[in-house]
C-alpha cells in the first residue's frame, strides 16, 4: 500500500460510529424485540428480527474493523505495539473493575468460569473489550503476511465461523440456550479483512468502478449467506430476547460489517453532530452501560409508551452522554473515554 495516500481522516468512519453507537444503545432497550412483539403472529421471525440480526448487529465487528483498519494503515514499530496494547489494556482494566465494583460480579469458583469471566468482561457487555485486545494482537501477528496467506487466514477463519455455526445447529440450535455473542472466533476474520482492506486502500477508494464491483460482490455474498444462516433460525418468539440467531457467529454479520466500512470510505464529509457522536462513541458505550435503564426508568413514568421512552432516552444517552465523555477525556491522562 502506499503510505502517502493513507487517509489522516476518515468521516464515513463518523457515520458509521454515530450510527453504530445509536444502534448499540436501541438494541440494549431491546427496542427492536419490542417492535417485533408487536406484530402479529409475534412466534416467529418477522421484519425486525432481520433488521437486527443483519443490521443491528453489525455494529460490534464494525466497530472492530474500523479500529483494526486505522491500527493497519499504521507503519507500526514494536514500541508502538507494544504502547497501543498497554492503552487498550488500561481501558479494559478500568472499566471492567468498576463494573466489578457497581454489580458485584463474581467469576465462577473454576478456571473455565475465570477464562470466561475474562473474555466476558465481567457481564454481559465489555466483553468488547476483550475482542479489542484479540483482534489488535493477532493484527500485529500477521502485519508482515503477504496477500495470499492473509487470504488464507480470511477464509479459514470464516469456515471456523460456519463450522461453529453449523455445530449448534446439528445440536438442536442451542444458540437459544448458550451464549455466543462473546466467542473470540466470531471476530477472527477482522484483523484480516483490516490488512487486507488498508493494503488495497488507495485501489478501491480511487477508483469508482472497482469500489461499485467489490461493494457490491461483498454486498451479494453478504445477501447469500444470510438467506443460508435464516433457513436454520430457532424458533424463538416465545423466548425473551427472540434469539433465532447466533448474534455473532455467523458470516453475514462480519461480511456485512466489512461491506459497510468498505461503502463508508467514500464519505468525505460528516456534519458537527455527527463528528461529536464519533468522537465520544467510546465514551457513550462505557458510560450509558451504567445509566441506561435508570434514565430509561426516569423517562418512561412520564412517557408510558414503551417505544417512544425508549427513542428518548437514546437521544438522551447520546447527547448527554457524549457531553459527559467529552469532559472526563479531558480530566483523564490515558483515553478511557
Amino acid at each position: 500500500m502506499d503510505m502517502k495516500a493513507s487517509p489522516t481522516h476518515l468521516s464515513g468512519f463518523d457515520w458509521l460510529r454515530a450510527t453504530f453507537i445509536c444502534l448499540v444503545v436501541l438494541a440494549h432497550l431491546n427496542v427492536f424485540q419490542s417492535l417485533a412483539a408487536g406484530l402479529p403472529d409475534p412466534e416467529t421471525w418477522n421484519r425486525y428480527d432481520v433488521v437486527r440480526f443483519q443490521v443491528v448487529y453489525l455494529a460490534v465487528p464494525g466497530f472492530l474493523l474500523i479500529a483494526t483498519f486505522l491500527q493497519s494503515i499504521k507503519q507500526q514499530s514494536r514500541e508502538t505495539h507494544v504502547r497501543h496494547f498497554t492503552g487498550l489494556s488500561y481501558l479494559y482494566l478500568f472499566w471492567v473493575v468498576a463494573w466489578i465494583l457497581v454489580t458485584h460480579a463474581r467469576p465462577e469458583p473454576s478456571p473455565w468460569g475465570l477464562v470466561t469471566f475474562v473474555l466476558r468482561g465481567a457481564g454481559w457487555a465489555f466483553y468488547f473489550f476483550a475482542e479489542l485486545l484479540i483482534v489488535q494482537v493477532v493484527r500485529a501477528l500477521i502485519g508482515n503476511w503477504k496477500d495470499r496467506f492473509l487470504w488464507l487466514g480470511l477464509l479459514t477463519t470464516l469456515s471456523v465461523i460456519a463450522v461453529g455455526f453449523a455445530i449448534l445447529v446439528k445440536e438442536g440450535k442451542s444458540w437459544t440456550v448458550t451464549s455466543t455473542y462473546w466467542w473470540p472466533i466470531c471476530f477472527l476474520p477482522v484483523p484480516f479483512i483490516a490488512h487486507l482492506l488498508a493494503r488495497n486502500y488507495s485501489g478501491i477508494v480511487d477508483s469508482t468502478g472497482r469500489m461499485i464491483r467489490v461493494v457490491g460482490t461483498m454486498a451479494l455474498i453478504t445477501l447469500a449467506f444470510g438467506i443460508w444462516e435464516w433457513r436454520f433460525a430457532a424458533s424463538a418468539g416465545s423466548l425473551e430476547g427472540r434469539p433465532f440467531l447466533p448474534e455473532y457467529l455467523r458470516i453475514s454479520t462480519v461480511l456485512g460489517a466489512a461491506c459497510v466500512v468498505l461503502a463508508s470510505l467514500r464519505i468525505r464529509t460528516a456534519p458537527r453532530l455527527v463528528r461529536f457522536i464519533s468522537r465520544n462513541s467510546l465514551g457513550i458505550f462505557c458510560i450509558h452501560l451504567f445509566v441506561l435503564s435508570g434514565v430509561y426508568r426516569a423517562i418512561d413514568s412520564r412517557i408510558h409508551d414503551p417505544i417512544i421512552s425508549s427513542l428518548i432516552t437514546c437521544l438522551v444517552i447520546l447527547i448527554g452522554g457524549g457531553w459527559i465523555a467529552e469532559v472526563l477525556r479531558q480530566c483523564m491522562k490515558s483515553r478511557l473515554v
